[in-house]
């Protein structure tokens, strides 16, 4: 979590959340709540066309098709066509066109006409969809005094322009660098241009050094040659000054290398024999670009992570073993004979090479992890087990991810101790913290935690909006409702790229933005059934299937209470009752 301490003095609460915010949006240490999210209007648009290619090609991929158009017509998700900020300001007719398209009767000529017409909207918005974005951009004012009014503002701007930026092909580690520079810099007309210089819509040609080189296979295919440099040629040189020089091309140098180097690999091993898995370890590791200063500066996977690269993947599985105090070492014989495979699944597509490889190992792995099938599709299986799973989450979420940036700026800043004293990755210390994150007697009080929190724009909105938007049980249900709904669209989304991989043979930028959400669902998934591996049901039976009834059922059982009991307070004992905290490991 990137937390920042020491602004220049000229920054106000809006430019401090400007700035603030986007690096969280960028961070993939962050919680999943609060990063960027996958789509917006144009996206959606343009996944609709795709979808029509499918149906065309394929009569049962017409589910598909219905599912994108489903969400891209619901106006109950911030993500969704009419909700989008540029589509309701500048393009009101593609609104309609949508809603009608959803109503359309999906017979060959209906799809056709869709795909006609989505085509046409989406040639009218390419290239003009971000641009509009960006003199949105350009205008904030960040100086502004009406505070919430301008991070809203900000929150709308930014949710639809990263993803934007995401598909196009810019990379979530290049994107983290503009907000950990400005936070430094005086607040000035040039704030937000600096921004957008790190956002070209060209692709650029970026010189590289790999100090020792590495195998003659990759060095052929890369085109490299051998070179030696000088200290002066860097910001911090390496120890050794010897080894190839290369050129890659890209939206920025993070995609650029990534690009480039997993096609010369899948080149090498093509073209020579006997080439090694470890063939990339030293290009990930040690590779410099040269920046517009004309010196080289290492990628630094470690400092900036590209969730992509091999490298620099996130293991969500084990990360949320260890928060939860379990691991994979004492998993019985028993369930590692039902979790075998899409463990086995699971590590492999965190250790290949190509992402197109990686997006359909991981979709094998939660195909082979989803119990209770019977004679459901495939994906229909998946978003029931994962619906419930995650709907049971969303609102610890909101609160862990709070908590923890509490934590993190508190001791950063020295405040004094906020909260109580429990852990809130265990189910009566989340109740503690959910509790004391809604209490609204202290206001204007000594111990108001707004008096400590406002040192902190984005952490003070993300806690307010807990504080002041949750009162009532009904409340948490609505959170509960609106997550399960997402996440039947998100998974409905990942399927059908990962059926333009297999059916298609594309695979383009937009799903190294969904392989970071879809590793997180796989993990998850894994983590709960390693975990109620430990306390088998009395009846028996298979593991995945134990999983999927447990999860389903406690989510049908939590939606009827939070609507049973939606006008009453939320208290220790309700949120108990509720079982919204039975579950911690899916609450991060």
């Amino acid at each position: 979590m990137y937390v920042i301490k020491d602004w220049h003095g000229s920054h106000t609460d809006v430019s401090q959340y400007f700035i603030a915010r986007w690096a969280q949006l960028c961070d993939s240490s962050e919680s999943i709540t609060r990063r960027s999210r996958t789509t917006n209007g144009y996206i959606l648009l343009d996944e609709i066309y795709h979808a029509c290619q499918l149906a065309q090609r394929r009569r049962q991929n017409t589910r598909r098709l219905k599912a994108v158009l489903t969400e891209a017509a619901d106006d109950r998700i911030r993500t969704s066509v009419p909700n989008d900020p540029v589509l309701r300001v500048g393009f009101p007719t593609l609104i309609d066109s949508v809603k009608r398209w959803s109503e359309l009767d999906l017979e060959p000529a209906g799809v056709e006409r869709i795909r006609r017409e989505s085509l046409t909207a989406v040639a009218t918005l390419e290239g003009e969809y971000r641009a509009r974005l960006q003199t949105e951009l350009l205008a904030l004012d960040l100086r502004g005094e009406r505070f919430d009014t301008l991070a809203t503002r900000i929150e709308e701007i930014l949710g639809a322009l990263l993803p934007q930026l995401l598909y196009e092909g810019h990379s979530l580690a290049f994107l983290q660098l503009p907000a950990r520079q400005l936070w430094k810099r005086n607040l000035d007309d040039e704030t937000i241009p600096h921004v957008l210089k790190f956002v070209s819509d060209e692709h650029r040609t970026y010189a590289c050094f790999l100090p020792t080189g590495g195998d003659e296979p990759l060095k052929a295919q890369l085109r490299a040659t051998d070179e030696s440099l000088t200290a002066n040629d860097f910001f911090e040189p390496p120890d050794d000054l010897k080894g190839w020089s290369f050129e890659v091309a890209g939206r920025d140098p993070y995609t650029a290398l990534r690009e480039s180097v997993t096609t010369a690999s899948r080149r090498a091993r093509v073209t020579a024999a006997d080439v090694g898995d470890d063939l990339l370890v030293p290009v990930w590791k040690g590779t410099y670009y040269k920046t517009s200063q004309g010196k080289f500066v290492a990628y630094d996977l470690d400092e900036h992570r590209d969730p992509v690269i091999p490298g620099g993947r996130a293991d969500t599985l084990r990360t949320t073993l260890e928060k939860v105090g379990e691991s994979l070492e004492s998993l019985s014989d028993e369930a590692l004979d039902d979790l075998e495979e899409p463990l086995h699944f699971y590590n492999l597509a965190r250790s290949v090479t190509s992402l197109e490889n990686s997006y359909t190992l991981l979709w094998t792995a939660l195909e082979s992890l989803t119990g209770l099938r019977g004679d459901k599709a495939d994906i229909v299986a998946v978003q029931d087990v994962l619906g419930s799973a995650l709907s049971l989450g969303a609102v610890g979420r909101r609160v862990v991810s709070t908590v923890s940036r509490i934590r993190s700026t508190g001791k950063l800043r020295g405040w004094r101790y906020l909260g109580p004293s429990s852990s809130e990755y265990e189910p009566a210390g989340l109740v503690d913290w959910i509790v004391w994150m809604v209490d609204a007697s202290t206001k204007d009080s000594p111990n108001d935690p707004y008096e400590v929190l406002n040192e902190d724009p984005l952490l003070c909105r993300q806690w307010r909006e807990i504080n002041e938007g949750w009162a009532m049980l009904g409340d948490l249900r609505t959170v509960c409702a609106d997550s399960e709904r997402a996440t039947r669209y998100h998974l409905d989304r990942i399927y059908l790229h990962r059926n333009l991989v297999i059916h298609s043979g594309t695979f383009g930028h937009p799903a190294g933005n969904l392989w970071v959400h879809f590793e997180w669902y796989v993990g998850k998934l894994l983590a709960l059934a390693v975990i109620m591996s430990r306390r088998p049901l009395a009846t028996g039976g298979d593991l995945r299937d134990q999983v999927a009834g447990t999860l389903i059922g406690q989510a049908e059982a939590t939606l009827e209470y939070l609507k049973r009991h939606q006008q009453d307070p939320i208290t220790h004992e309700r949120l108990h009752l509720s079982g919204l905290t039975r579950f911690p490991a899916v609450c991060f």
